[in-house]
């Protein structure tokens, strides 16, 4: 029973029951320290951390390497896979900092007593700069993703190891803007994934995806386009129409449209997304009503001012009920609905908006910020319109 338990076979809530019996038993006629008693503790820290019971597992993993530490010290290889594991722990509760310092620890622990280049070492620097961008210290998760795939490199580009840590590290490179360097790793990631899994498989289409990003973001509208479009194809195909992931695809496959001027593809697109989404998650779950925002903007575009409001208005009602009227993008669906009624002449309806607009980003971002500047001005040109409006009105 206990080899099953050990190998995953068991259910978790079965597994926990049957392990803490054990460790108990074992406790009782071996004593805390033994090693057998030991192994029940790692056993039941890892069935923990896969039920996300985190606390359970953080109590657990806390003990066990407070124990390893002692009996073993901290140059053992059995106290670092368990501060590995407790590091773990710390990433699923959100505590990247207390991660981060424990795979520190990991990390220089198993440079020590297998080498800068053994795979168990690549995987600590690996999870540590994972660590590390989720605290935002891009330059130091640069510096140890690089480390990282510097080593996996040896086993080949299209090893999954490699792969992955490119796949990390492009994303590293994203956000310290270095987009040439991003799209390099991403493709290779793409390629390699292509070679080893096939063009339809979800992680290559994932791949796709944030190459596609990488390129919208380039204001490389044609090479997005290429890819964007291939990975709708590919998760139709794989996934269906009504999926999550594909409906994503699908809307931002419409983003890349309304960038190259394609209005026609992008609102049709843009309607699909919002249908589908609607059906699959509801009409107010966030990506719902940012499909509704973009489907807005795009019907803005082509001058389809009664449609535009239709849907400019849904997706401010359901950001206000979601996010509240004081969140950002409830501000900036608000600032294009107020567009929209200044194109349909209906200026007191577009004052009142782009008013409360001015005020919630003076609220969130200053007064003296370049977005709450714009939309003053913006403000100020509506009023003057507005009036002229009223002046001809009266003349006539």
């Amino acid at each position: 029973m206990f080899l099953k338990l050990c190998q995953g076979e068991e259910p978790f809530n079965e597994s926990e029951e049957l392990l803490i019996e054990l460790m108990k038993g074992r406790k009782e006629d071996l004593g805390e320290d033994d090693p057998s008693t030991l192994v029940c503790m790692h056993q039941l820290q890892i069935v923990y951390h896969k039920q996300k019971k985190y606390e359970e597992a953080e109590s657990q993993g806390l003990t066990l390497v407070e124990k390893q530490k002692k009996i073993a010290g901290m140059d053992d290889l059995s106290t670092l896979k368990s501060m590995k594991n407790l590091a773990d722990t710390y990433a699923g509760m959100g505590k990247w900092e207390k991660a981060a310092e424990l795979r520190m620890q990991v990390v220089k622990g198993r440079r020590t007593l297998l080498g800068e280049n053994h795979p168990g070492t690549l995987r600590a620097i690996h999870t540590l700069a994972v660590a590390l961008y989720n605290q935002k210290q891009w330059n130091e998760a640069e510096e140890w993703g690089s480390r990282a795939l510097e080593g996996w490199r040896v086993l080949g580009t299209n090893n999954t190891n490699t792969l992955m840590t490119m796949m990390n590290l492009s994303h590293v490179y994203c956000k310290l803007g270095k987009w040439e360097k991003a799209v390099e790793l991403q493709m290779q990631v793409v390629k390699g994934r292509e070679a080893a899994l096939g063009d339809d498989h979800p992680d290559t289409l994932h791949a796709m995806c944030h190459l596609e990003v990488a390129f919208f973001q380039q204001e490389k509208w044609n090479e997005a386009e290429e890819w964007g479009s291939k990975i709708v194809e590919g998760r139709k195909r794989v996934l269906g129409i009504d999926n999550a992931n594909t409906l994503s695809s699908i809307m931002n496959l419409s983003d890349v449209y309304w960038k190259l001027g394609k209005g026609e593809k992008a609102a049709e697109l843009g309607l699909q997304a919002v249908k589908g989404m609607e059906a699959l998650l509801g009409g107010d779950h966030p990506d719902t009503l940012l499909a509704m925002h973009n489907l807005a903007v795009t019907l803005h575009s082509q001058k389809k001012w009664n449609e535009a409001e239709e849907w400019g208005s849904k997706a401010i009602e359901g950001r206000k009920k979601v996010l509240g009227p004081m969140h950002l993008d409830t501000i900036q669906s608000t600032l294009n609905l107020a567009d929209i009624y200044e194109h349909l002449h209906k200026y007191d309806k577009a004052i009142v908006l782009q008013t409360q607009a001015v005020e919630g980003r003076e609220s969130l971002l200053g007064k003296d910020h370049k977005d709450t500047r714009e939309a003053s001005h913006r403000l100020v040109k509506m009023k003057t319109k507005a009036r002229k409006a009223k002046a001809k009105e009266g003349n006539n």
